[in-house]
C-alpha cells in the first residue's frame, strides 16, 4: 500500500465513534513524512533549496523555474526525484531534559524509606564528591534524617548495584555531594520497585 492509498483508506474507512481529531493527526503525519517525489509527478511550487536524487548522486540543488546545481562538476546527471530539506537540528532544552529526567524518578514516603533500611545498629552511607566518601551512621540518625528531608528517592544504576537503594536530599540541593546515598535491604527494595534493575553507569 502506498502512502497515498493509506491516507485515502484512513479517511474513508473510519468508524463514526472514532475521534476524528486523531484521524486528522494520522493523515497529517503521513502527509508530512519525508519522501522522494519523482519529477515526473510534480516539481516544487516554491523556489528554494531541495534535496535531490540525480542519475549520479544525491545532493542539494536550488529550484528557480528549474534546477540549478550547486556542485558543478561534482554531481552531474538529470534530477530524478526531490524532497524538502529536513528541519535544522535543535538540541533538547535544559528544561525539557530536566522534566524528562524528573519523570523517571521514583519518590517514596518516609515510612517506606524506613522500611527499606537493613537490620542493625549502624547503616552504611556515602556521598559523591569527586570521590565516594563513605560513613556508617547510627540507625536512629538515618531515621531522623529521613523524617526531616524533602526528597526520598529510589536510586538506580551503580548506587543500587552497591546496595544503596535510597537517596536522601532536600529540594534546594545544588550539588551531587548534597545527596546522601543510604544502604538498603535489597530484597525489600526489589519487592517495592521490581521494574528497576541495578546497572552500570554513574551514581544516580
Amino acid at each position: 500500500m502506498t502512502r497515498e492509498q493509506a491516507i485515502e483508506f484512513i479517511a474513508q474507512s473510519v468508524k463514526s465513534d472514532v475521534d476524528m481529531a486523531l484521524v486528522a493527526d494520522a493523515i497529517k503525519a503521513l502527509e508530512q513524512e519525508p519522501r522522494w517525489i519523482p519529477v515526473s509527478e510534480r516539481l516544487p511550487k516554491n523556489r528554494g533549496f531541495y534535496l535531490v536524487s540525480t542519475t549520479d548522486c544525491i545532493t542539494i540543488m536550488e529550484f528557480i523555474n528549474g534546477w540549478i546545481s550547486q556542485n558543478i562538476g561534482l554531481c552531474n546527471g538529470y534530477v530524478k526525484a526531490w524532497m524538502p530539506l529536513p528541519q535544522p537540528y535543535k538540541a533538547e532544552s535544559e528544561a525539557a531534559a530536566k522534566a524528562k529526567q524528573a519523570d523517571k524518578k521514583r519518590f517514596i514516603s518516609a515510612d517506606e524509606a524506613i522500611e527499606l533500611l537493613p537490620e542493625g545498629e549502624y547503616i552504611h552511607t556515602f556521598r559523591q564528591s569527586g570521590i565516594l566518601i563513605g560513613a556508617d551512621w547510627l540507625r536512629e540518625e538515618v531515621i531522623d534524617l529521613i523524617r526531616k528531608s524533602d526528597c526520598l528517592e529510589l536510586t538506580g544504576g551503580i548506587a543500587r548495584k552497591m546496595d544503596h537503594g535510597l537517596a536522601i536530599y532536600d529540594h534546594d540541593a545544588k550539588m551531587q555531594s548534597d545527596i546522601l546515598f543510604v544502604e538498603t535491604d535489597m530484597e525489600k527494595l526489589q519487592a517495592l520497585d521490581p521494574d528497576e534493575e541495578a546497572a552500570d553507569g554513574n551514581v544516580d
